[in-house]
């Protein structure tokens, strides 16, 4: 009897998930009759079915409902596009910097050295660097420069 009640749970589920066998239904019906715990199971499961039936709450759907989600799927999928060009925009940023930066190289006017009239480089004024004294010597020997 006990195996006979195994065999019938594992049936039930396929019949349950309408995947039984006429033969598979008929050993149900015959096994139903036999088997008190059997019968008594299957009554309740199918009251608690009935019951979940009875139960059900058809909802009300939002009227702004659509047009939120297509709102929101597009927002979504134009991020999703900006993140996918991200690093192909931020290269092409590099590029056209790295590029601008050549050109004002190899374009830009050459720097003009002063020269006097007779061709050669003027001679700028040059300041003299004071003298520093070494650590530990005195500041009063050095002369101070004119």
């Amino acid at each position: 009897m006990f195996n006979s009640c195994g065999k019938y749970r594992r049936v039930k589920l396929l019949a349950e998930d309408g995947r039984a066998s006429k033969r598979q239904s008929s050993f149900l019906e015959r096994h139903e009759a036999t088997c008190d715990q059997c019968r008594q199971e299957h009554a309740l499961t199918m009251s608690a079915l009935s019951a979940l039936r009875a139960s059900v709450i058809e909802p009300e759907p939002d009227p702004g409902f659509e047009s939120r989600f297509i709102r929101r799927w597009r927002v979504e999928s134009r991020a999703r596009a900006v993140s996918y060009w991200m690093p192909a925009i931020a290269g092409a940023i590099v590029a056209s910097v790295a590029l601008l930066a050549v050109l004002q190289i190899l374009f830009a006017a050459p720097t003009v050295v002063p020269v006097d009239t007779k061709g050669r480089e003027a001679l700028l004024p040059r300041t003299e660097q004071p003298e520093i004294p070494n650590f530990g010597e005195s500041l009063t020997g050095i002369a101070p420069s004119q």
